[in-house]
């Protein structure tokens, strides 16, 4: 009796260790399957689609950065030389080679006459000959602005008074005439207001006293009259020397004593030197020329636009001056 309960229990206990080992390596149920393969392709799918949107997003940086570039390499060329000098001959470009390589067509907006050169990129941002072929375009809309004309030398207004026009002006002068600046003589009052005259070989003209430059009595370390002489050396073709003599010694303004100095200014002696010797008195001298520079100012609109849907995937506005004489 007690041997068969014996093998009963043991028995008992070897199928119970079977049972929890059988537990221990049971397989997936098929909901297990079923719900694994859910979650898995939810994350299958999310990661396809950011990676989707990554390469969507990388293409179209790429597309921008090259855009801009383009941009930015049609400004500074821009800047450099503008356009042709016929703003109106779609087929002139002038020297710029750079626009050499564009298509040219002329153009009115607002009444504004304008320029438009355009250039063809394929897909890979290659030059494509081909318009209809082009995936984008590079557009320069350029058109000429304000014209402003500007001296090619600074100096200050001349106060010799010229007989003819009754404003003052330069001098013409010929080889070797002596300039003589001369105090007031002519037997009036004299007022608070310096006079003077300037003697041209024989001919006296007046000095517009305003335009004598006196510095500010309170903070000058040299109390001093500069009275500005244009001479118009533009007839002189020989190397020459001009004799001044200032005979002023100074000049009396509200009050105040300043010395006066004759500052010659050489005008337009370009085909000959001309050279200034103070015979008497205190005298200056500068070479300048009193030409003008017509300085035109040129506006672009650049950008660079999808060929077949027009749009605008970088755009930049441009201004630059040139002389036009």
């Amino acid at each position: 009796m007690i041997g068969s309960f014996t093998r009963k229990s043991a028995w008992n206990g070897l199928m119970k260790k079977l049972r929890a080992k059988a537990v221990q390596n049971s397989g997936f149920t098929l909901i297990e399957v079923i719900f694994s393969i859910i979650v898995l392709s939810i994350v299958s799918i999310t990661l396809l689609e950011m990676f989707t949107v990554s390469t969507k997003t990388n293409a179209a940086a790429g597309v921008l950065d090259k855009a801009r570039s383009l941009c930015v390499e049609a400004s500074e060329e821009f800047r450099a030389n503008p356009v042709g000098p016929n703003s109106l001959d779609p087929s002139d470009v002038g020297s710029n080679e750079y626009l050499q390589g564009f298509k040219a067509s002329a153009g009115e907006f607002d009444e504004t006459i304008y320029m438009k050169y355009m250039k063809y990129f394929n897909k890979r941002w290659e030059e494509e000959p081909d318009e209809s072929q082009a995936a984008y375009v590079l557009e320069i809309a350029a058109k000429e602005g304000e014209t402003i004309n500007i001296p090619v030398s600074y100096y200050p207004e001349s106060a010799v008074i010229l007989p003819e026009t009754g404003r003052t002006g330069a001098v013409k002068v010929d080889n070797g005439v002596t300039v003589r600046l001369v105090s007031e003589e002519d037997g009036d009052e004299y007022d608070s207001e310096p006079q003077c005259k300037l003697v041209v070989g024989s001919n006296k003209y007046n000095i517009d006293t305003t335009a004598i430059i006196f510095p500010d009595a309170s903070v000058a370390a040299a109390k001093t009259a500069m009275i500005p002489i244009h001479l118009d050396c533009s007839g002189i073709n020989v190397d020459t020397e001009i004799s001044v003599i200032n005979e002023i010694g100074s000049l009396t303004k509200d009050g105040e004593e300043y010395e006066a100095i004759a500052d010659i200014y050489i005008c337009d002696s370009d085909e000959a030197e001309v050279t200034v010797k103070v015979l008497k008195g205190v005298a200056t001298s500068n070479n300048i020329s009193t030409k003008e520079l017509e300085i035109t100012r040129y506006i672009a609109d650049i950008s660079v636009k999808e060929k077949n849907s027009g749009r605008i995937i970088a755009r930049t506005t441009v201004e630059t001056s040139m002389v036009s004489n």
